[in-house]
């Protein structure tokens, strides 16, 4: 599965220097390829570093509805489906 690159709001936190970035890798990933997903926010020694990370692993969670849905805990894609 090909890591897709980070969304374009890391590029604003990083830019700013303001806040931090707290990007969510695409779902159903294994830790591996989580971990992939976290090298390409770039060197963990550079500056940019400090504004953006990754949340990871998704949480599973019962909907109204007693079906299981996997969800990012951050609220930008927390959205229901």
């Amino acid at each position: 599965m090909a890591i897709p690159p980070p969304p374009v709001r890391r590029h604003n936190c990083t830019e700013q220097r303001n806040r931090p970035a707290i990007l969510d890798p695409p779902p159903g990933l294994p830790p591996a390829e989580a971990a992939a997903f976290a090298d390409t926010l770039g060197s963990r020694d550079s500056d940019d570093a400090a504004f953006a990370t990754p949340y990871y692993p998704w949480i599973t969670v019962p909907g109204v509805d007693a079906v299981e849905r996997t969800r990012a805990p951050t609220p930008a894609t927390s959205k229901a489906t």
